[in-house]
């Protein structure tokens, strides 16, 4: 007796990049300083960093999450960081202004780190 299998294979390319971030590089950082900022965060990014005392966590978090998608990406360098704009929900959930990218952003006082998938 013979048993034929078809199986189909599905594959599935994904590209992860990877960041972390010291927080005390952001703490010094004031809503004012935005024109030393601009060409890495969008108004947008800016506006919700400093919503909340937290600031720098969030700067950190957004930095990092912006070097994770160019290191998935493959796009690196100055002129990209702005090219990934980080978005927040309501309850705060991050995501890329980019089709086909998922981002994980986690922070405390001294680290952040963010994880990127491309699809």
């Amino acid at each position: 007796m013979f048993l034929i299998l078809n199986v189909s294979f599905i594959i599935f390319l994904m590209r992860v990049g990877i960041d972390l971030v010291a927080v005390k590089k952001f703490l010094k950082v004031k809503k004012t300083d935005y024109w030393r900022w601009s060409h890495v965060f969008t108004v947008n990014e800016w506006a919700y960093a400093f919503r909340d005392v937290h600031r720098a966590e969030h700067l950190a978090g957004m930095f990092a999450a912006k070097e994770a998608a160019m290191k998935a990406s493959g796009r690196m360098g100055v002129e990209y960081l702005k090219f990934f704009e980080v978005r927040h929900t309501a309850r705060g959930a991050p995501s890329l202004r980019r089709a086909g990218y998922r981002v994980s952003i986690s922070h405390d006082r001294t680290y952040a780190i963010a994880v990127v998938l491309v699809e």
